[in-house]
């Protein structure tokens, strides 16, 4: 079993590691680009398009709230 969990943090790094430049220049924005509570659209159509473009089916404004 314990080899089992080492097989999968070794795949999470190296997953980490091929994502690592997107992944930076996606905190590097959200970092540059403050935005204040409720209102972050920048940063949900910045992280929302990086989920899609990745497979995942996003659902935006959940909650009636357009940032969720």
């Amino acid at each position: 079993m314990e080899l089992f969990f080492v097989q999968r943090k070794e795949r999470l790094f190296a997953l980490l590691d091929e994502k690592r430049e997107i992944l930076t220049a996606m905190a590097d924005s959200l970092f540059d680009n403050p935005e204040t509570a409720f209102e972050e659209h920048k940063a949900v159509d910045l992280l929302t398009s990086s989920l899609e473009k990745s497979g995942f089916a996003v659902e935006k404004g959940v909650g009636s709230l357009p940032t969720a």
